[in-house]
Parts: structure tokens; sequence; C-alpha cells
């Protein structure tokens, strides 16, 4: 019963008829590389953990013959992956407004307490609350977010709103964007509509945004661009550009709030020890950092350890999802789009998938001894 994303995990043990079996090590075999039809993979796997400390690895040799089968998907499930499959992910900008009635001033002075929600119309339900600004007609937020779920033929609706102490928020003015002109990319400014009116007059305030949109795959996987045993291990040292731009779907693991404080962590693992890792994003499902930087050290045959974690204070940090990638998986072309996470915390991960959004580039490459 594998499935396309799985992966066929190892683990090796010592057994101990008095006391608990100590592990030896473990290794994993993905998907990917099973892709052939009634193909036989043999291979050295290197364990990971074993517990060496000479510089010989611990290694376990399988073959795995692949023999596909078709089995019948749920309506349920098959209904959920076709939808994903023509789904696109937003990078939403909320720059500014400007022109706003003032809705806190009995007198015409001051400024309203502005914020502004952006949501799916549509198919799509995903939905971005900027924060509250005291006092502005003008406000500028400069607040970024990704909207994960949106499909050909929803629309992008903005609404701003004053925020209010003791009563319902007062309506400042709406504006949106079409699906066509979502997909195609949009910046400008766009004039809301049912701003109120100052004076007798109708009030002109324009709500300033850039959209992006890029389409989505539902396997969320990374091809493998050749075979183990080509190179040599750790006789080529490669520099990575890494760009961490986003993740979503993932869960609240913070039950006090409405949302985690996730932070994505890019670890080398193998001989070269090198690792980066993004801001902390409070309270949110769908982080978007941009976080771009430099590994120098990634060695052929190294693996790079990618995971999405929530940050505590008072315990250890929660894992909101996880995946590894092989050298043979980056070089020699990298890597960019979606990678689907394991390890999510979800207790249904089939209907709540999460992925992480990286671009991986090879800047340079050389020959060292091994």
């Amino acid at each position: 019963d594998m499935h396309d994303g799985d992966q066929l995990f190892f683990e090796v043990f010592d057994h101990d008829n008095l006391g608990k079996d100590a592990r030896l090590g473990y290794a994993a075999v993905g998907w990917e590389e099973l892709q052939d039809e009634s193909a036989t993979l043999k291979e050295t796997l290197v364990l990971e953990e074993s517990g060496k400390k000479d510089k010989q690895p611990a290694t376990m040799n399988v073959k795995i013959n692949v023999l596909k089968r078709k089995l019948e998907m749920s309506s349920a499930t098959g209904s959920m992956t076709l939808g994903f499959e023509k789904c696109y992910r937003l990078y939403v900008d909320l720059k500014s407004a400007r022109g706003l009635r003032d809705a806190d001033s009995f007198f015409g002075g001051g400024g309203s307490d502005p914020y502004c929600v952006c949501n799916i119309v549509g198919t799509g339900k995903a939905k971005f609350k900027t924060r509250a600004l005291d006092n502005k007609t003008d406000p500028v937020w400069n607040e970024s977010c990704v909207l994960g779920d949106f499909h050909k033929g929803d629309k992008l609706l903005f609404e701003i709103y004053d925020k209010d102490i003791g009563k319902k928020d007062d309506f400042l003015g709406k504006c949106e964007i079409s699906s066509q002109k979502v997909l195609a990319g949009f910046e400008n400014e766009l004039k809301l509509q049912e701003t109120g009116v100052v004076n007798k007059k109708p009030v002109e305030a324009f709500l300033s945004v850039a959209v992006k949109a890029q389409k989505r795959s539902a396997q969320g996987l990374a091809p493998f661009q050749g075979r183990r045993g080509l190179v040599e291990n750790g006789s080529m040292k490669y520099e990575l550009e890494v760009q961490i731009l986003s993740a979503d779907g993932l869960r609240n693991a913070d039950w006090l709030s409405s949302g985690s404080d996730p932070y994505c962590l890019v670890t080398v693992k193998g001989r070269g020890k090198s690792s980066v890792r993004t801001k902390t994003i409070k309270n949110e499902h769908s982080p978007l950092w941009r976080h771009t930087d430099k590994i120098e050290d990634f060695y052929h045959g190294d693996k790079l350890a990618i995971s999405v974690r929530d940050a505590d204070r008072m315990k250890h940090d929660d894992m909101l999802g996880q995946v590894q990638l092989e050298t043979e998986q980056l070089i020699p072309d990298g890597f960019e789009g979606d990678l689907k996470l394991r390890n999510t915390g979800w207790k249904d991960p089939e209907h709540h998938p999460v992925f992480v959004t990286l671009v991986i580039k090879v800047i340079s490459r050389q020959k060292v001894d091994s």
C-alpha cells in the first residue's frame, strides 16, 4: 500500500532480551526513486544516527521490486486531489490605502483605526487580516500573506474596517479583483466602493495592492535528477542559494491562539553542517517568509533536511512538518516549487496537505578530497 509521496523506512535494532532494543540506525527510500514500473532497485543505504564515531559509515544493502497496483480512490479523496491540481497559490501584498473617511470623530478631525480583510470568494476560502493602525485615514500596512486555494473563477475581495471597542466595527469600503486579473498578476491602486459620505459628498478612497499567482501541484515532490553512485560521495562540494518563500496548511499548535508561530529550518545532514533559519511569524497558518540565504558546505551524498516548527518559549518547539531531500534531488539543476511535508500533526493528513515552497539554486561546485 505504498502511495505517491510515501517513503519506505528502514530501521536496524540491537535485540536485547533484558532491556529495550537499541536502535542502530535508519535509512529511507523515497517514492520518487521507485517510479519505474516493474523496476528493481538495488541500493546500499547509509544509516543515519548509527552512533559510529569513525569515518566509515554504517550501511545496509536492500533490494526492492516495484509492482504497480491500481487502486480505486474514494470520491472524497479523488475530488480533493483533482481540485488541488486546479488550484493556485496567491502572494498578496497589502500596501496602503488613502482617502478613508474618519469614522471615529464627531467633529471632522483625527482619523479611523483601519484594518484590511482580504479573502477569496468562490471555491477557495482562504482569508487574511492586517493589523489595525490607530488614527489613520491614509494607512500604510505593508503586510504580505499567502492564500493557498484560489481557483479559476474565484474573485479576490478586499474590505476595510475601522476597529472599534464596544461596538461593531465601521465599514470603510471594499473592492475586488477578477479571476482573470488575479491569474495574470496585478499591481495597482483600486478604487474603493461603499466608502460612505462626508458633507453630503461620496468619499473617494483607494487601496494599493499587488497580487502574484502560482499554479500548484498536489504531489509536492522533488524528482530525482540522477541515480545514486554516479558521483562518489564527498568528492564534490556545492554552494547552494536557498530561498524559503512560504508554507501553508499548517495546523494550530498553540491552543490558546488562532494559529501557530512558525519558522522554517533547513539543515545539511552528512559531511556538511550548515543550517539556515527564517524569522518566526506569529499566529499564522500560512506564513510568508521570503528568506534568502546560502549554504556553502553541501557535499555530494549529503541530505537537506527541511522542517517547519512552532516556536515555543516554555516547551520544546512543536513539529509542524518535515521533508528530506537527497543529493540527487538537488544536483545538478536545483529545485523550485512545493514540497509536501510529512509528520504534520494532522489526524487526517490526506485531507489536510501541508506544503513548504522553496527555490534552491546550485551556485558553484568544486572537486574535493573525499
